[in-house]
């Protein structure tokens, strides 16, 4: 794992940019491309998932409380 260091790299106009450079000086460009693959191979189907679980929940939840409040009057 390379360890990021922030450099000053100019400074125009009492402005002072810092750039992120690995040990090897080479800058990490694909980080974005990375979390973007995340979120649709990873995330995105857990979110699908969620919500069809979520449906069944409720449903079931409406069942019970149907059932407990129809209970008495059987």
């Amino acid at each position: 794992m390379a360890i990021v260091t922030l450099t000053r790299r100019s400074q125009s106009r009492g402005r002072t940019k810092l750039r992120a450079y690995t040990r090897r000086g080479v800058r990490r460009a694909g980080a974005s491309s990375l979390d973007y693959i995340l979120i649709l191979g990873v995330i995105l189907p857990m979110v699908a998932a969620i919500i069809g679980y979520g449906r069944q929940a409720i449903r079931v939840t409406y069942e019970m409380v149907c059932a407990l409040v129809s209970w008495p009057f059987m």
